[in-house]
């Protein structure tokens, strides 16, 4: 389930996953295809991306699976 956070925390979580995602290769100007459901971890990956200077782009949940590993 969903979880409360205040700011502070949503910040950090957001700067460790931005740190997770530079290590892993995610560069600025890069687009990153998020399907997740909203929430406390779509917020803190949206500011990531705000933090690591990526595009989140949250694909269409209608596409079939076929269709969402060709992105």
């Amino acid at each position: 389930g969903d979880r409360r956070v205040d700011f502070a925390g949503l910040r950090d979580h957001a700067r460790r996953l931005a740190a997770s995602m530079q290590a892993a290769g995610i560069r600025r100007g890069d687009r990153v295809a998020a399907l997740m459901a909203p929430g406390t971890e779509f917020l803190a990956l949206l500011h990531a991306a705000q933090i690591g200077g990526w595009a989140l782009v949250p694909p269409n949940p209608r596409l079939r699976r076929d269709e969402l590993r060709r992105l």
